[in-house]
């Protein structure tokens, strides 16, 4: 799996990106899905799941230093379907069935 971790550009306008985010039909964007990973202390990584469309797992980091990436910390998956349906998910955890086979 191809993990890219997200590198949020310079902010916009704050007055225009307010305006912009005010809108009902405007979904999170990097900046806020950033925000959340600070606010929550806690990497998202949001796994798309459309073919041929390069990266497929993109990873938001939760430490306030953008350059460290912490692998240890906690992380919130997210799952996509064509930019229009997310959904979160959880890990798949081992059983003694798949330590059986």
């Amino acid at each position: 799996m191809t993990r890219t971790v997200i590198k949020v550009p310079p902010m916009p306008p704050w007055d225009n990106y307010l305006q912009h985010m005010l809108k009902e039909t405007t979904w999170a964007d990097t900046y806020i899905i950033r925000a959340t990973a600070l606010l929550l202390e806690m990497n998202i990584q949001i796994i798309d799941i459309a073919p041929n469309r390069g990266p497929n797992t993109y990873t938001y980091n939760g430490d306030p230093n953008p350059e460290t990436f912490d692998e240890a910390r906690e992380t919130l998956y997210i799952g996509v379907t064509n930019n229009t349906h997310f959904q979160s998910l959880l890990p798949a955890e081992s059983t003694d069935l798949d330590q059986e086979s």
